[in-house]
């Protein structure tokens, strides 16, 4: 188990209780730190208060692109993987374009495939962050334009 794993936080959110419970036991097998969230609602309220590395997400949950933009209003650096049935594969696609999500097929079969595919949310995401900082480092430390 690498490092990075250890330090990461998942989100792992659901209406069916069954599935959330499965999903974040696959995310714990492979060394994350796993909280959960049973609806929208309750994602948004962690978001605000708690850092999170990436979140996985069913494509129920998150309620269309409105939904996962309300997300990202509450956390823009989220990295957010989205699972749905085999026949949603294609609203999933459209609903992942043009936003920082990575989509997934459900039922996941393969957990090691799905500890790759956090691991790469979770290293995007500290790269934004660390742009950021980068940026606003380089504008302070730029001098003041004369005039």
């Amino acid at each position: 188990m690498s490092t990075a794993r250890q330090h990461a936080r998942v989100l792992v959110a659901d209406i069916s209780a069954t599935r959330r419970r499965r999903l974040a036991r696959m995310v714990l097998a492979g060394g994350f730190e796993v909280l959960t969230a049973p609806d929208r609602a309750a994602v948004g309220a962690l978001l605000r208060t708690t850092r999170v590395d990436a979140a996985l997400l069913t494509v129920g949950l998150a309620g269309g692109s409105e939904g996962l933009d309300e997300l990202l209003v509450a956390d823009p650096h989220l990295q957010i993987v989205l699972g749905a049935a085999p026949k949603d594969t294609e609203l999933t696609v459209a609903i992942a374009l043009g936003r920082c999500c990575l989509p997934v097929q459900l039922p996941i079969i393969n957990e090691h495939w799905l500890h790759l595919l956090l691991d790469r949310a979770v290293a995007h995401r500290r790269l934004l962050e660390r742009a950021g900082r980068l940026e606003t480092f380089v504008a302070s430390s730029e001098p003041t334009a004369r005039k």
